[in-house]
């Protein structure tokens, strides 16, 4: 009886996928501004004025991680407002 739990309780440790688990991935900073500059910019130019556009232009310039989370930010908090008029 003690083999049989012993035996199980393995089988269920190994079902684990290594490295996957409740883990977030990591992301550079500059991607992490890159979304929260373009989001900002996608709410303004969506109509909503407490937001202001937002872009750090020598990061756009130099760095790909920044500019591709900006435009992700940004055609995704703008998404929120198509079609707004015709409510």
């Amino acid at each position: 009886m003690n083999y049989f739990l012993l035996a199980l309780a393995l089988l269920l440790c190994s079902c684990q996928v290594p490295g996957v688990a409740g883990e977030i991935p990591r992301r550079p900073e500059e991607y992490s501004q890159g979304r929260a500059d373009g989001c900002s910019s996608g709410h303004a130019a969506g109509g909503n004025y407490t937001y202001q556009w937002r872009s750090d232009y020598m990061r756009f310039g130099w760095s790909p991680a920044y500019r591709e989370s900006w435009y992700e930010g940004y055609a995704e908090c703008k998404a929120n407002y198509a079609g707004a008029d015709a409510r």
